[in-house]
């Protein structure tokens, strides 16, 4: 059923659909719905592909927090099932001296950075919205960053595209990388592909991301991430800086 999030497509409304449903993938042509988490996945809790235990050093880990801004949230209709999981996963990487990093979307006055051929981005030129600092731009208070912890702005689908992600995570000798964010199909999908691609070894927390369909995001989680990436919930994610 489609919520207020379907309804009257203003520019900048077009743009936060594009960024929370996250490019779907081209074969699903579905409109746009609330974002809603991946309760039937089946990634497992605890363990890595092949049975072995998930093992993770939290001196080269990083956890990215990514597009969890206030106008991207706020289309998950109110349901903070991923808020949630992210502020979890947030503390116990903080406790385990895992760092934390944040990535947004947000574009400086005028737009200099979209061009009007770009599908995702180009309808909101001329908006006045997703201007850096204002309001959907902010992150959510609930998950938002501990003292200096980075917030790098973005001003395409995923984080390392046109940011300096990769320098800063080189700099702290990171290898491993742990993706939350919304939504699955856009920055979760196209980080992991760069990060793998990168030779980072990548974590998906598969209950602190979401997406608009929640068939796709099933799908990623299960039949395409584990090619590239450990997929395991925030409980295992614990567990195994606990371990």
């Amino acid at each position: 059923m489609r919520n207020a999030m379907a309804g009257k497509r203003t520019p900048w409304r077009i743009l936060l659909v594009a960024l929370a449903s996250a490019l779907l993938l081209p074969a699903c042509g579905h409109p746009a719905e609330a974002a809603v988490p991946n309760p039937g996945s089946t990634a497992v809790p605890v363990d890595a592909p092949g049975g072995q235990a998930l093992r993770i050093d939290p001196a080269h880990t990083a956890l990215l927090v990514m597009d969890m801004q206030q106008g991207i949230v706020s289309q998950l209709g109110g349901d903070d099932h991923v808020v949630t999981a992210v502020a979890d996963a947030e503390r116990a990487s903080r406790t385990a001296g895992v760092a934390v990093d944040f990535e947004t979307t947000a574009f400086a006055p005028g737009y200099p950075e979209v061009s009007p051929d770009n599908k995702a981005f180009g309808p909101i030129l001329g908006s006045g919205t997703m201007i850096q600092g204002s309001p959907e731009t902010r992150i959510d208070p609930r998950v938002a960053p501990a003292g200096d912890e980075p917030v790098i702005v973005k001003h395409r689908v995923g984080a390392f595209g046109d940011t300096s992600l990769d320098q800063i995570l080189r700099a702290k000798h990171i290898d491993t990388l742990v993706l939350t964010g919304l939504a699955t199909s856009g920055v979760v999908l196209s980080t992991l592909r760069a990060a793998a691609d990168l030779d980072y070894r990548v974590i998906v927390l598969s209950d602190g991301v979401a997406d608009t369909d929640p068939q796709v995001g099933i799908m990623l989680l299960d039949k395409v991430f584990p090619a590239q990436a450990d997929v395991v919930d925030v409980a295992g994610y614990r567990s195994a800086l606990a371990g």
